[in-house]
Order: structure tokens, then sequence, then C-alpha cells
């Protein structure tokens, strides 16, 4: 089973609005790759440029992303592991948005592993982890970061002491397991999950932020802070 390392640049953020304008995927096991630019037949923001640093002119003559998907589909293959920086809420959304909208279905066999989710696992004392934090631990130049081929170099090895001492296996239970300790953000940051106050959760149930982190909500459904109730 393949083990597909990739990341995406982007027209902006939101998922369901964006467009493709740079992809790289990279199989961990034969060293083959393959990259691309797409024209995203829209604009690209200047505040965006700004990031990965991809112009309108670098994108406006390149193939559609159409015309990419099979060269895609083909080197993922029928079953593997997909492996990105927050690949559960960006790139593979992203990604299978964008597949869906040009008639293209994702396949059943692809598994997904978050090492973001990962990272927040294995490493809990960090500042954040974000992959430049992750870059400096494992001591990676900062140059060029944000351009799809970098970035997916940079988790190469990140993944690679990611998963010393652990089985593929172990690392897809892992990020699809994943469950905060700490809590990661507002008044209460830093707290034990379970020394968060019921009344601040209460709160929170009252706004849309398990809608945005359904990590936490699970966090806390796991922790007993929050039952749901059955149907």
């Amino acid at each position: 089973m393949n083990t597909i390392i990739f990341d995406l640049e982007t027209t902006g953020l939101d998922v369901t609005k964006v467009s493709i304008i740079e992809y790289m995927f990279y199989n961990i096991k034969t060293h083959e790759y393959i990259s691309g630019f797409v024209n995203p037949e829209c604009e690209i923001p200047p505040e965006v440029i700004k990031i990965h640093g991809i112009t309108n002119m670098d994108v406006e003559d390149k193939p559609v992303f159409k015309e990419h998907i099979d060269k895609i589909m083909e080197f993922i293959g029928p079953k593997a592991y997909l492996v990105a920086h927050n690949a559960i809420r960006y790139d593979i959304p992203l990604l299978y948005n964008e597949l869906k909208r040009n008639g293209q279905t994702p396949l059943k066999g692809w598994k997904v592993i978050d090492t973001l989710r990962i990272a927040r696992t294995l490493y809990p004392d960090l500042k954040n982890h974000k992959q430049d934090t992750l870059r400096e631990k494992f001591k990676l130049g900062l140059n060029n970061n944000h351009q799809a081929n970098k970035d997916v170099l940079d988790l190469g090895v990140i993944f690679c002491n990611m998963s010393k001492g652990r089985s593929i296996k172990e690392l897809y239970k892992m990020s699809n397991e994943f469950t905060y300790t700490r809590m990661p953000f507002g008044k209460h940051r830093g707290k034990l999950i379970c020394e968060v106050p019921d009344d601040y959760i209460k709160w929170m149930l009252g706004t849309d932020i398990f809608y945005q982190e359904e990590d936490l909500m699970r966090t806390f459904v796991k922790a007993g802070k929050i039952e749901i109730e059955k149907e």
C-alpha cells in the first residue's frame, strides 16, 4: 500500500471556495513524485501571493485542474495512505472538493494520516504544532516555505522522525483517534481537559466552536464532559 505525502497551494483558505494552484505528491517508499502548477481560472488575491509567492503569471498558461486528474489518480493508486499536515481540516477536503467538481470520486481505498494530529500527540510541549515549528525541531531550513515541493520534502523528513518505532497502522490510528490532553485555546488554554470548567464547556456548546473544532468536541465526549444523546 502506497504512502503518499502531499501538499497543495491554493487561492485562499476556504476549502469550499478556493482552487488549487500547485501540488506535489511524493511516494515515500519509491521516492517518485509528481508536481505541477494549475490554472485556477480566477485571480489569486494579493494577500495570498504574499504567503506562497505564486503569482497569476505563474499559472495563467498552465492546464486547469481537470487536466491533471488522471496523472494524480494514477500516481496515488487505488489504495494509499495520504499524508499531509492539517490534512483532515484542509488538504483532504480541498482535494476531494476539486475532484468532485470535476466528476471524479475519491477512492474508498485512500486512508488519511494527519501529521498535525500526530505532532500534537507526540510533542505536547511544543509552543504550537505548525509545520514551521516542526521544521525548527528537526533543524530544517525555513526558506521557501509554503511552496508545495519544499513543504512535501520537509514533511517527509518530519514524518520519518514520527515513524521511528511505529508502524504505519499505528500512525493512522493515532491520527484518526486523536484527542487533546490540554485545552488548545481560550481563557483556559493549557489546562488539562478534565480541569476545564463545566460552565465554560456549556458556553462553548452555545457557540459554533464545536462545529469548527470537531477534535475538541470528540475530546470532551471521550472525557465524559459532554454527553451525546442517543436517538
